[in-house]
This record gives structure tokens, C-alpha cells and sequence, in this order.
């Protein structure tokens, strides 16, 4: 009977071993996946200001392009911007 003490110390002394190396493995797995999650984060990031910057270089280029227009075809752009008025003026006297 002097033996099961020891065989049950032995095991204890096992079953923490594993213990400590799962908390360690755990701790890794905690430590990989958030730098995974971190990385696309960083991804989306980059993704969204590439994404920004091309939509302000159209913005810019269309307004370019409107004020060229305008300052070729002032008179064109002045009767366009008069009947957009008077349709919205129409639209909103509807409505009241």
C-alpha cells in the first residue's frame, strides 16, 4: 500500500504538468488569433482608405468636369440649373 501514494502523487504531479502546458497552448491560441484578427483589421483598414481615396479622386475629377462645362456653356448651365429649380419648387408646392 506504500506504492499507491506515490503512484497517486506521480499522477497529480502529471495531470498539472498538462495543466500548465494547456494554459501555455491556450495562451499562444489566444495570442495567434488575435493577431490574425488584427491583421485583417488592418487589411480592412488599408482596404477602406484605398477605397476613400479612389472615390475622392472620381468626387474631384466630376467637379472639374461640371465647372469646365459651366464655364464653357454658361448659358446651357444657367437654364438647366433655372428648370431644376423650377421642378423642385413644383414638387415641393405639391406637398404642402
Amino acid at each position: 500500500m506504500a506504492t499507491a501514494p506515490k503512484s497517486t502523487e506521480a499522477e497529480i504531479s502529471e495531470l498539472s504538468d498538462q495543466i500548465r502546458t494547456l494554459q501555455a497552448d491556450l495562451a499562444k491560441l489566444t495570442q495567434t488569433m488575435g493577431e490574425i484578427a488584427g491583421g485583417r483589421v488592418e487589411k480592412a483598414k488599408a482596404a477602406a482608405a484605398e477605397t476613400m481615396s479612389h472615390a475622392q479622386a472620381n468626387a474631384l475629377d466630376a467637379y472639374a468636369q461640371a465647372e469646365d462645362s459651366v464655364r464653357r456653356n454658361p448659358g446651357t448651365a444657367l437654364g438647366i440649373a433655372a428648370g431644376l429649380g423650377f421642378l423642385v419648387g413644383l414638387l415641393s408646392s405639391r406637398h404642402h
